[in-house]
């Protein structure tokens, strides 16, 4: 069960080694909950981050697409996009065996453009690599995108490229998005 709420300002209460919490959870819950009463739990709670908006999305790939054009000779805006995820995305640090590898890194591009893996060097142990393994932005949240398009932008204008949205508009988009998913 994966949810979203809250947890009311006067919701907490510590009583020796247990701490209490109430928390308002968004959506109808309460036959999932039911079937829960008076089992251990393994409880997961993080701040809720609002997944990138689809402006946002266009707004990336148009970088993207202008930065590959201008780039001598010209490279896909698949490849670009490859290059900002590896600069400043998110991925993960895995040890796989040599003999796993190639199924591995053939996965990761099913799952999307940016999702990729990169050797990183061999591991301590013998018949293992260190791989890390970029995720797409299509997993990113507001704060990860940001980031993403941040680093574009930053690379279009050190190109002095003309950019289709000025500045101001780009902020506008990253505060649209924020503004319309605010908890």
């Amino acid at each position: 069960m994966n949810v979203s709420g809250r947890i009311p300002s006067d919701a907490l209460l510590v009583n020796g080694t247990m701490t209490s919490a109430v928390l308002d959870l968004f959506g109808n819950h309460v036959d999932e909950l039911a079937k829960l009463k008076g089992k251990t739990l393994d409880i997961t709670i993080k701040e809720h981050r609002d997944r990138r908006s689809t402006r946002a999305n266009a707004l990336c790939w148009e970088l993207c697409s202008q930065i590959g054009k201008a780039i001598t000779p010209p490279i896909a805006k698949e490849d670009v996009y490859r290059d900002a995820v590896r600069a400043v995305g998110e991925f993960d640090q895995y040890m796989i065996k040599e003999e796993a590898l190639d199924a591995f890194m053939e996965t990761r591009k099913l799952l999307g453009v940016g999702w990729f893996a990169e050797v990183i060097g061999d591991s301590p142990l013998r018949g293992w690599v260190e791989v890390f393994a970029y995720r797409g932005s299509s997993t990113y949240d507001t704060k990860s995108m940001s980031r993403l398009i941040d680093y574009l932008i930053d690379q279009a204008q050190q190109m002095e490229l003309q950019i289709a949205y000025d500045l101001q508009e780009i902020e506008q988009i990253k505060e649209a998005w924020r503004g319309e998913h605010r908890l």
